[in-house]
């Protein structure tokens, strides 16, 4: 008896601890922890979640892939339905102008998205001929371009493509950038837009490009390696990346040279994340059934597409 109680209270003491020790920032380099504070838990009850991306005005957008839906989350934690049957829409960006621009998985294709009267129209639906697999994530330049990314999660019955990443410019042309990745998933250009990240899922690493021209890269290859692969990131003005690792449940926080220098646990696995709230402080992290927040000692780019103020009308309707 007197056994059995004290296993017991071993159990129950380790379980504490671990309690204790999630969400907690385990410093790896020397240059001080980006964090400010521990990971907190805003929402759960979610299927599958994805895409972050704030607004300006303190709000932050993300999806539901199982259910299909877009949603939206309030300075207060409030969670209001934006729109359902979306087609499966994965990664979002808010446009210069407060659109919403969404990869739509189901339909293999990029769709700009009037947050207010939910109006869907497709922008890049094509490459030669036949439609994208499944289109996963993108990012936005500042000539009206969109890098995305197009894994075989599964096949697209009428696509005749293999996986790549391609770049569309303001009027539609699409161009094929890179291939030969197993998963390209997260995608994403630095402050001065003049470098291109890209996480192929399948592979443990992270690759960056020089961008030369729009949709056109010069020099690039592994800027890391990654033991347990990534899904998306983000960075900060500083351009530090944050990472989301589904497998190993961190976030994984990488100087722009490439070295690591901070992870903190998350307890279930991150699908991505971005830098958003009121003062663009605050990191947020969709993972499977939950939206988390951690926040940060820095900022994130306030002069991204759709946040350049904070009266912006992106979304004043927008919700159930």
């Amino acid at each position: 008896m007197i056994t059995s109680m004290l296993m017991f209270l071993m159990v129950a003491l380790s379980a504490s601890i671990q309690a204790e020790q999630a969400g907690t920032p385990e410093q790896v380099g020397e240059t001080g922890s980006v964090f400010d504070g521990k990971l907190k838990k805003v929402s759960g009850g979610f299927e599958f979640t994805e895409g972050p991306a704030p607004d300006g005005r303190g709000r932050i957008w993300f999806t539901d892939i199982a259910r299909s839906q877009i949603l939206r989350c309030d300075e207060d934690g409030s969670i209001h339905t934006v729109m359902e049957r979306t087609d499966g829409c994965n990664g979002l960006q808010f446009d210069k102008d407060g659109r919403l621009v969404a990869c739509q998985g189901q339909k293999g294709r990029v769709v700009r998205i009037d947050p207010a009267t939910k109006k869907i129209t497709p922008l890049v639906t094509m490459y030669e001929d036949s439609p994208f697999i499944t289109t996963n994530d993108l990012a936005l330049d500042q000539h009206g371009g969109v890098y995305f990314t197009d894994p075989a999660y599964w096949r697209n019955p009428d696509s005749t493509l293999d996986e790549a990443v391609y770049y569309s410019d303001s009027g539609g042309k699409v161009t094929r950038i890179l291939d030969g990745f197993r998963r390209p998933n997260g995608i994403l250009l630095s402050p001065d837009m003049k470098t291109l990240y890209v996480l192929p899922a399948g592979q443990p690493e992270l690759m960056a490009y020089s961008i030369t021209s729009p949709g056109v890269l010069g020099k690039g290859g592994r800027l890391a390696k990654l033991e347990g692969g990534g899904d998306g990131l983000t960075c900060d003005t500083l351009g530090t990346l944050y990472i989301t690792q589904p497998r190993s449940r961190k976030i994984l926080v990488i100087d722009p040279d490439g070295s690591i220098i901070e992870s903190v646990d998350v307890p279930e696995g991150p699908s991505n994340c971005t830098i958003g709230g009121t003062e663009f402080d605050t990191l947020y992290i969709t993972a499977r059934t939950g939206l988390y927040s951690i926040k940060l000692n820095r900022t994130g780019i306030r002069t991204a597409h759709g946040q350049e103020s904070k009266d912006g009308s992106a979304g004043d309707d927008a919700s159930d």
